[in-house]
């Protein structure tokens, strides 16, 4: 898996980081494609803070769909994206690795925020926490540059 490039900006804290994405990261072929990585410790603590804009082709009918990945222990997490025409927001990440649930967005083309925060407690292996997008029944999902992931060991 190619890791997709990005830039530590800034240390606003001890033990804090913000990595920017360096390029658009796009998914159409319907496969699990990487927008953050990075490497932890067995034990480790970590809270993290997904900021990423994101664009769809297919508005109402598919929007990206996230996944978090860690190399063992447990998290908690939550992901937020905008209202569709309904009204009605589609909870579209998991956290086990294996699925995904399907997906509406406002609308085609236009860029909206989507949002990921949660605190991973890593158990006994360390190695590296990945958060991955796809797209949904078909068309294109692209993540765009400078979208942010900011994230601080706690312990």
């Amino acid at each position: 898996m190619a890791k997709i490039p990005s830039k530590q900006v800034e240390a606003t804290a001890s033990n804090e980081s913000i990595d920017l994405l360096g390029s658009d990261v796009s998914e159409n072929a319907g496969t699990v494609t990487t927008v953050f990585s990075f490497s932890v410790s067995a034990n480790d603590v970590i809270s993290i803070r997904a900021l990423m804009r994101t664009q769809s082709t297919l508005g109402t009918s598919g929007g990206p769909q996230f996944q978090i990945n860690i190399p063992s222990g447990t998290m908690d997490a939550q992901y937020s994206a905008p209202a569709n025409a309904t009204g009605a927001v589609s909870v579209l990440m998991n956290t086990s690795g294996t699925s995904y649930s399907s997906a509406n967005w406002p609308a085609a083309n236009a860029h909206h925020l989507c949002e990921i925060s949660g605190l991973l407690l890593i158990g006994g292996t360390g190695g590296t926490v990945t958060i991955r997008v796809r797209r949904g029944s078909s068309g294109t999902v692209t993540v765009r540059a400078n979208s942010a992931l900011i994230r601080k060991k706690l312990n």
